[in-house]
């Protein structure tokens, strides 16, 4: 079965920012990691993860 995607232009704004930070930090993702943890702490906001969710099973034997 073939899905056909249609273009999705907040999609497509999200790949273009992100390959312009990332050609910025010369694809450097520790660079990334360290730039956006100093600005997540200079914004002064409260970063709290995600709640853990449990594992789901997949049923491999359904294409």
């Amino acid at each position: 079965m073939v899905t056909l995607m249609y273009p999705d232009p907040i999609v497509e704004e999200i790949h273009e920012i992100r390959a312009k930070i990332a050609e910025q930090f010369g694809y450097d993702l520790k660079a990334i990691v360290r730039d956006m943890q100093a600005r997540q702490e200079k914004s002064g906001h409260i970063v709290r993860p995600a709640p853990s969710r449990p594992a789901q099973v997949v049923d491999e034997s359904v294409q």
